[in-house]
């Protein structure tokens, strides 16, 4: 019965180092854990007002954080419970009754894994010597990779704002002034296009590899991608008509794909706009799914 619990332990701290490994290394994926977690957050925070919408992506992030760490000081707290009191030194002062029970293990354990590591309960076990060190190790990993992830986030965030910002920009240029985009030279087109497109591809990109920015909803609607990517859906399609020179047409071409491509990614993992949707009805539906209405 006691290798029943210390079964259980490492079930729970194995599960959550693969959600970790999944979520944090993985480049084209995240940890099913994580992603649950996510879309609990994100699908309470949709029935609440508009702007509490804006703190569901923060709010996800400290959940899975939470989840981390909560299961795995669980798994380490049934690794040690079976082995109280007999496989453990306590310090003099402690009294008989913070000696056993799952409480004390819950107890080793989470000081164990935020390395603070006070002293007062040791393993004298061999096996259990090692297991301490080795959760100290999983803590420290956990609070670095949490400090390197949120950095990765906002980087990705910020990118996506940046070009959402410029895109709004652009549009606000354009129905302010006479000019067209194909009053432009030539090469002015093919150079703003190609910068766009760019962006756009590295957006993709981030997305897939870090799914939870998806659920970071921008207040702002000038740096919102929800509001402004269909607005570069038919802007590809107005510069890729036969009479603009080729070398417009190709760049035109090119933003079509990279959008194709997001719409994509949104398709496969967080919209569901019927099978066979197009670019331009996933972009709308990216919007709505984010409370906001696309800029055409």
């Amino acid at each position: 019965m006691d290798y029943l619990w210390v079964g259980v332990g490492v079930i729970l701290v194995t599960v959550t180092i693969l959600d970790i490994f999944e979520t944090l290394l993985d480049p084209e994926d995240q940890g099913r854990l994580t992603s649950g977690i996510a879309w609990i957050v994100w699908g309470v925070s949709r029935h609440l007002p508009v702007p509490l919408l804006t703190y569901a992506g923060p709010i996800a992030y400290v959940s899975v954080l939470a989840t981390w760490a909560l299961l795995l000081v669980a798994g380490g707290a049934f690794v040690y419970w079976p082995f109280l009191p007999d496989g453990f030194a306590f310090d003099s002062g402690l009294e008989d009754e913070h000696r056993t029970g799952f409480l004390t293990a819950f107890y080793l354990s989470l000081v164990t894994f935020s390395t603070l590591g006070y002293g007062d309960i040791t393993p004298t076990i061999g096996w259990l010597r090692l297991v301490g060190p080795l959760q100290t190790l999983v803590g420290f990993f956990l609070l670095s990779a949490a400090i390197t992830w949120i950095l990765a986030i906002y980087q990705d965030i910020e990118t996506r704002r940046t070009l959402a910002h410029e895109t709004t920009l652009l549009k606000q240029a354009l129905d302010s002034g006479p000019e067209e985009l194909t009053d432009l030279r030539a090469d002015s087109v093919e150079q703003l296009i190609d910068q766009v497109t760019t962006r756009f591809v590295s957006v993709t990109g981030s997305l897939n590899q870090f799914p939870i920015t998806y659920f970071f909803r921008i207040s702002d609607e000038r740096q919102s991608l929800a509001v402004m990517a269909l607005f570069l859906c038919e802007l590809s399609e107005t510069l890729n008509r036969e009479e603009l020179p080729a070398e417009v047409r190709l760049r035109a071409r090119m933003l079509s794909g990279a959008l194709d491509h997001f719409a994509e990614a949104l398709q496969a993992r967080f919209i569901d706009a019927g099978s066979g949707a197009s670019t331009r009805e996933i972009l709308e539906a990216y919007a709505a799914d984010h409370r906001r209405k696309a800029r055409h």
